[in-house]
Parts: C-alpha cells; sequence; structure tokens
C-alpha cells in the first residue's frame, strides 16, 4: 500500500504510518525493508529518523517508498532546517548521560486540533516536523499548548501509537488507546479549568507573548546564521531559562516560585534541576511555563504568574525583575548580574 508524505510531516511519522498500514510497529516495518542475507550483521537502524543526515539508509527508505520523486530528505531536520542542530530535537527520559548527551530516543509532541482537522479532512493523522523540536511548545496555528501524554491515562511514559482503521491511520495512545485526535483538553488542567480558559482573552494574550518568544528563539537557532542580533537572543533566552530551571542543593527552582493558571507544571524533577543546564532535558510544561515567565517579564507581555503561589487573587501580582531578584539566593542573584553584564540592556 502506497503511503505518500505530507506536507511539514516529520520522517518518524511517514515511516510510523507506513508501518501501520502494514500491520506492523516502526523496527520490523524497517527491518523488512532492509534485509540482508548476513543475519548475523543486520542493518543498523537509527535511532531518531528525524535527525538523519543524506546517505545510505535516507537514500533506501527513497528506494523502497518514495522511489519516483525521493522526497523523504524533506521531512527531515537537517534538511528543512539547515543550520539548526539536531540537539534541538525532542528526547525521551530527561537523564544525563556522560556529561552532555540525552539519549537519542525520539519524543513527540501533538496538538490535538490539528489531528482532528487531518481526520475531518479525511485523510491521515500525522506528526509534524516542527513539533519535534524543544523550543516549541505552542501549536502555533491554533494558539494552543501541544501536549507529550495521553490526557485520558495520564500515561507519560505511554508511547505513541500509529493505528490503520482500514481507511486511515489514526494517532493513539499506546497505553490506553484512547485516539489523539478527541483529547481537545489541556495538558495539566481540569476539564472546569479548561472550559474557563477556553474564551479568556487575557489567558489568550499571555499564549500569544510566550509564542512570539518561541517564534523569535527558533528562528535563531541556526548555526548558519550571520546576524549578530539573533545569535545574542538565542544565548541569552537560553541562559535566562537555565537560571530559572536551576536548582541550588538545597532550594527549588526560581521558576517554581512562580504560579500561573495559564501555565500549570509539574516541577521538573531533581535530577533535572541540579543540572547546569537543565533546559533541553525539562519537561514541555517547564518550558512553556518559562517561556512565558519571560515574556512577562522581559518583554512586557500580558502578566498572569503569582509568586510562590499566591491564590486569594486568582491571576496574581505582577512580578518585575526585582521581585524574581528578591526571591532569589545570593549564588542565583550572582549568575543572574553576569548574565545581564553579557547582553545588551535591549533584551531586558
Amino acid at each position: 500500500m502506497k503511503v505518500t508524505p505530507y506536507d511539514m510531516e516529520s520522517l518518524m511519522s511517514f515511516v510510523g504510518r507506513a508501518a501501520a498500514m502494514n500491520s506492523m510497529d516502526v523496527r520490523s516495518y524497517l527491518r523488512t525493508l532492509f534485509e540482508t542475507d548476513d543475519y548475523m550483521n543486520p542493518v543498523p537502524l537509527p535511532e531518531d529518523l528525524d535527525s538523519l543526515e543524506k546517505g545510505d539508509f535516507l537514500a533506501g527508505l527513497n528506494d523502497a517508498l518514495d522511489p519516483e520523486k525521493r522526497r523523504l530528505e524533506l521531512l527531515t531536520l537537517p534538511s528543512t532546517k539547515p543550520g539548526v542542530h539536531t540537539k534541538w530535537l525532542r528526547r525521551a527520559g530527561g537523564i544525563k548521560m556522560d556529561g552532555d548527551r540525552f539519549r537519542g530516543t525520539p519524543s513527540f509532541a501533538w496538538c490535538p486540533r490539528c489531528l482532528l482537522v487531518d481526520q475531518l479532512n479525511g485523510h491521515d493523522q500525522f506528526l509534524r516536523l516542527s513539533w519535534r523540536l524543544i523550543t516549541r511548545t505552542f501549536c502555533w496555528k491554533h494558539r494552543r499548548p501541544l501536549t507529550t501524554h495521553c490526557l485520558a491515562c495520564n500515561d507519560r511514559q505511554a508511547e505513541t501509537a500509529f493505528v490503520f482503521n482500514g481507511d486511515n491511520v489514526v494517532l493513539t495512545c499506546g497505553a490506553c488507546g484512547s485516539p489523539y485526535g478527541t483529547q481537545l483538553g489541556l495538558p495539566d488542567m481540569s476539564s472546569a479549568t479548561t472550559i474557563q480558559l477556553r474564551d479568556n482573552k487575557n489567558v489568550q494574550f499571555a499564549w500569544n507573548g510566550a509564542i512570539q518568544l518561541e517564534m523569535a528563539l527558533e528562528k535563531s537557532l541556526s548555526e548558519h546564521s550571520k546576524t549578530v542580533n539573533n545569535r545574542e537572543l538565542r544565548n541569552f533566552i537560553l541562559a535566562f531559562a537555565n537560571i530559572l530551571m536551576k536548582a541550588n542543593p538545597h532550594s527549588r527552582a526560581p521558576i517554581d516560585l512562580f504560579s500561573s493558571v495559564a501555565f500549570p507544571a509539574r516541577p521538573n524533577s531533581r535530577n533535572i534541576t541540579s543540572l547546569d543546564r537543565p533546559y533541553r532535558a525539562s519537561s514541555i510544561a517547564v518550558r512553556r511555563k518559562t517561556h512565558g515567565l519571560m515574556a512577562a517579564i522581559l518583554k512586557r507581555r500580558m502578566n498572569l504568574f503569582s509568586i510562590k503561589g499566591v491564590h486569594e487573587k486568582r491571576w496574581g501580582r505582577d512580578p518585575t525583575l526585582p521581585e524574581l531578584r528578591a526571591e532569589l539566593e545570593p549564588e542565583q542573584n550572582a549568575e543572574l548580574d553576569r548574565l545581564l553584564l553579557m547582553f545588551p540592556a535591549s533584551w531586558v
């Protein structure tokens, strides 16, 4: 059965759909595409197809799945965004391994509304390559948070399953089987809170501020960029985010001092907050919250944060940079001082 790649699709998604139509999992399907007579030395399978560079394996996939147009390289990060390092792809886990390396197992995020539109349009549901970037925590089309786990069973370790229903491929939870395209709630929010936030203009303004920051950050990721301001903005945002996410041995990460109903997030685990640069290992919810706080403080965007969980006033009081400093430990303030001295005043 022939599978056609969609515009903006990731290679992992494309191969996942092809495997589902053949009633196989991805690795078993790849084994059938790259069969060898030497069963003692099978063809090594890449762990993350979305990070594939041009080479024999990608050429073999084109030969097998897209022999006429050979478009599959357009589904990978190296070809779609030249100069953007594959370290920015979303990875499973969040455990530090041998210095600054993280396990290569791919992790996915998705927008349920995009998946529902796929279904309503009568074609397969598919994962967008842009959702793999760890700097992307929102769907820029629907202006809603992306999610990385099933909202039906809340199993945060469950894998994403591609299921062929006889007509189309749908994405479901690998644990409970719930279709992702029907889960239109918001991650880490109750149904009642989701309904309250649905038409709240202040929340949408706050999300838009975080989205604008993510757009600027993603634009600056390319190592080929010759624009000094782009590189400075990227380095500043990532350094500031790491300060907010990092905790001293006997204290909380600064980001955990703030709460917002628009940016709910479980605190990162200790093995993440103890890293020097926890941003890449962080959960999507904590990254989204950090983006929202930085947009509120640095760019004066809509501010829906309170300090230390002020509940008397639902939206809390507006945190400012001085208030943030008042909550930091001396060592954290010193690190923030060094950061602010390195970059132009225009960022703050």
